[in-house]
């Protein structure tokens, strides 16, 4: 499943594959929501790297698109690549 967000100048989202697995949008979109109604924040921050920053523009606008204002509560807070001996460290890996 897609959601067009040619409106924000984003690529469209991946929300679930054909197959009905779901993606990372998936789990963000669930992770938050069940974050909105168990903590009613005021605002979730997300400090990842700035490679997800198009992800996070997407989870902000997929959750606009669907009627909720609190979007603009969410925060991506990105940090640059961390290497160690010139390779990526990994945070899976700790």
């Amino acid at each position: 499943t897609l959601v067009d967000l040619e409106a924000y100048d984003l690529i469209p989202a991946l929300v679930k594959k054909s197959d009905g697995a779901t993606l990372y949008m998936t789990r963000d979109l669930a992770a938050v929501f069940y974050r909105k109604r168990t903590y009613d924040f005021d605002q979730c921050l997300y400090v990842v790297g700035n490679e997800q920053s198009v992800h996070f523009k997407q989870l902000k606008a997929v959750i606009k698109e669907m009627g909720y204002d609190w979007y603009e509560d969410i925060h991506h807070i990105p940090f640059g690549l961390i290497t160690q001996g010139g390779k990526k460290l990994s945070t899976r890996k700790g």
